[in-house]
């Protein structure tokens, strides 16, 4: 007698997929489960640098500024409260954040290795103490995010981001880095 070695279900290579762009496999028992079980789930919703690709870069994370700590420090600005402005193209900068300072993204990493009396020459304002309070801005949090990641490297205590950036403090609708919705 014959037995058939045709098996009556799903081929399990599909359970091993890779995972592009956030989509989720329906084919995986796993994603029919509650999330907290998940080793991995759809966060295209989060903020770009706590999504699971970024995982690494979780203990460099900035903790947060709102849109009211921002309002209320401008209109009552903290002797040692630094607003550091992030942003790097001036063609998109078209307003300046009351009492901030500007310090583009890609001059942090140079800038914190300069004295205090070179770093007052270079940007026109004293270096902040480590134990001060520095809230870093730019258009959309991303490029702020990637400053605090270098302030923190260079044990500055209290690193804040503003993810609303500009755009939710002016209005603006730029992004600091252009990112692709899907890869090539």
């Amino acid at each position: 007698m014959l037995v058939s070695c045709i098996r009556r279900q799903a081929d399990r290579r599909t359970r091993h997929h890779m995972m592009l762009d956030g989509q989720i496999n329906p084919r995986e028992w796993m994603n029919w489960h509650p999330k907290e079980y998940q080793p991995w789930y759809f966060d295209r919703h989060k903020f770009l640098y706590e999504r699971q690709q970024y995982a690494h870069f979780h203990h460099l994370l900035c903790h947060q500024v709102f849109l009211k700590d921002m309002l209320h420090l401008v209109q009552h600005p903290e002797p040692y409260t630094h607003i550091i402005d992030c942003r790097t193209s001036p063609l998109k900068m078209h307003r300046w954040v009351p009492h901030s300072w500007w310090l583009p993204r890609d001059e942090v990493e140079y800038a914190l290795q300069l004295t205090p009396d070179e770093f007052a020459d270079m940007y026109g304002f004293h270096k902040p103490r480590k134990s001060d309070d520095v809230i870093l801005v730019s258009h959309n949090g991303l490029y702020s995010e990637q400053a605090g990641w270098e302030w923190k490297k260079q044990f500055y205590q209290h690193v804040y981001n503003y993810r609303g950036g500009t755009n939710e403090l002016f209005g603006e609708q730029y992004n600091d880095v252009a990112l692709k919705d899907s890869l090539p």
